[in-house]
């Protein structure tokens, strides 16, 4: 692996800058952190330039107002994917991600990649290194974040249920518009107890392994409409999609309603 991809490269959309890509050190694997804007409102991967070629990283999480990625590699792994160098940092749709490679089409401003902070001179140099790290590792740490703000939702959950179970009937908002839509549905929707095998995305169908009581349509469209069961006392199992799902009460019960065509969510 060629040490020359750590540092902090700029990370553009259509041409416009969005946030920014962290390559570091840590310990014996190298980490790359991307933090950006919402861009858009369909799904986005991360895509970086190596030479005259490609690689896209993967889905860039909703978190907040902010969107995130974040994944750790062995210089084994990035000489499997032949990343060498990082010439280029951007978003690109899945209808982007599927068309075939063409390096000529790439705009100006992409390639190559402006880097925002100089390289790490050396990983055996104790001197840089202590600089470097102080100000890259606090950076990665905002993710904890995400656990202090979901495991205090269940630890009031005694003085919450009572008021958390009719906090998710706001469902009467819908129910005077689609109550008897909803109904009619239900009558088509059968159990769907393998959840993970609608999904074509890896971190997907890893997220919604062991996910029950979840409930699937056919539309006459080729879509599938998935029901995932969600209530206000209990963390939300596949909480990536968790802003692309419709809110709909089936018998009672609260869901969040996603489709999916061929695999991928439809937004």
């Amino acid at each position: 692996m060629n040490s020359e991809i750590l540092g902090k490269y700029i990370v553009l959309f259509e041409g416009d800058k969005v946030g920014s890509l962290n390559v570091y050190q840590k310990g014996l694997m190298i980490e790359l952190e991307c933090q950006c804007v919402c861009a858009s409102a369909v799904v986005l991967r991360l895509a970086v330039l190596t030479g005259n070629s490609r690689k896209v990283l993967g889905v860039m999480m909703p978190e907040g107002d902010k969107l995130k990625f974040k994944k750790k590699y062995s210089k084994s792994d990035l000489k499997q994917l032949a990343i060498e160098s990082i010439d280029g940092c951007y978003l690109i749709t899945d209808q982007e991600a599927e068309q075939p490679f063409d390096i000529t089409k790439i705009p100006a401003e992409i390639n190559p990649a402006p880097k925002m902070q100089p390289e790490p001179l050396s990983e055996a140099e104790p001197t840089p290194i202590p600089d470097l790290e102080p100000e890259l590792a606090p950076e990665p740490l905002p993710t904890p974040e995400l656990e202090p703000e979901a495991a205090p939702e269940p630890l009031p959950t005694p003085e919450l249920e009572p008021e958390a179970a009719p906090e998710p009937l706001p469902t009467p908002e819908l129910e005077p518009e689609a109550k008897q839509k909803n109904e009619f549905l239900f009558k088509e929707w059968v159990i769907e107890e393998d959840p993970q095998s609608l999904f074509g995305d890896e971190e997907l169908i890893k997220s919604s392994q062991g996910v029950t009581g979840t409930l699937k349509k056919s539309l006459n469209n080729g879509n599938i409409m998935l029901a995932v069961p969600f209530a206000a006392n209990e963390p939300f199992p596949l909480m990536q999609i968790f802003c692309f799902g419709e809110s709909m009460s089936i018998r009672g019960k609260n869901y969040l309603v996603f489709q999916i065509k061929n695999g991928k969510l439809v937004c």
